[in-house]
Parts: C-alpha cells; sequence; structure tokens
C-alpha cells in the first residue's frame, strides 16, 4: 500500500470516528445522508423573485416595521383593518381618494397603521413631523439619546 493510500486510509478512519459524536460530525445514514433529527423542521422558500414572503419571518424581525400592504380605495370611508399589534407598520398607497376616521386623503397619500391608530403621510407632508424629527426619533430609538 503507498503512502499516499496509508494517508487516505487514516483520514477516512478519522473522519468516521466522529461521525454522530459529541463536538463531531452530524450522523448519517448507510447512503451518507443526515439523519432526519438534524434536518431543520421548516422549510422556507423563495417565492419567484427571489423573496422570502413576510409570513415565513420570525414575528419579531417584522415587529413595528414599515411593510407595504397593498393600494388603498379611501372613498368608502372605511379603514382597510382594523388597527392592532399585528398590523404595526403596515402600509397603503391611497389610489382613489376619500376621507377616513376624519382624515381626507389624496391620490398617493399613505395610510400608515400605528397599532391602535392609524396615521397619513401625504405627498411629501406628514403628521409624522419633519424629516430632521424623523431622523432624531430613529437617532433615539438606535443611540438611546435625543
Amino acid at each position: 500500500m503507498s503512502l499516499l493510500q496509508q494517508i487516505g486510509q487514516s483520514v477516512g478512519s478519522f473522519l468516521a470516528s466522529k461521525r454522530g459524536v459529541a463536538n463531531g460530525f452530524a450522523g448519517t445514514d448507510a447512503n451518507n445522508h443526515l439523519l432526519a433529527s438534524h434536518l431543520p423542521t421548516q422549510v422556507v422558500t423563495r417565492d419567484a423573485s427571489g423573496k422570502i414572503s413576510p409570513s415565513d419571518l420570525p414575528a419579531s424581525l417584522g415587529v413595528g416595521m414599515m411593510h407595504f400592504t397593498n393600494d388603498f380605495d379611501a372613498s368608502a370611508g372605511v379603514a382597510p383593518v382594523s388597527p392592532s399589534a399585528d398590523n404595526l407598520g403596515w402600509v397603503w398607497r391611497v389610489t382613489v381618494p376619500g376621507t377616513v376616521l376624519g382624515v381626507r386623503y389624496e391620490i398617493g397619500d399613505w395610510l400608515v397603521s400605528t397599532g391602535t391608530g392609524f396615521v397619513c403621510h401625504a405627498n411629501g407632508a406628514s403628521d409624522l413631523g419633519t424629516t430632521a424629527d424623523f431622523t432624531a426619533a430613529l437617532n433615539a430609538a438606535f443611540l438611546g439619546t435625543l
């Protein structure tokens, strides 16, 4: 047996001895496939554009994040959903003007759920405050100061 074959056997034996043991390699079956106990219980797939559906992400990841939900016809005068913690940060783009909960919405405005109500972002003007206010709020949230 050549030196290379001896080395190959030694490495193979070493690797085999580490299979399925603590701090070793995951156990495999006779076909060298991972055992079911080492496979994830849930598989997340991507859509045709390569994106993961928000419903497949952990809830803690998306809570309070802005999420475009759909276009919205405000002419009926009814909010698209009842505000709740589940839809905090959801955004609708107004495609038909109207008044909802006493607020006038024009085409292009955004209706944003706060989790307990809605705010309107109106074509560059907003009851959310100025860009400087928004930047200060973000800095305070991430840096802990105002």
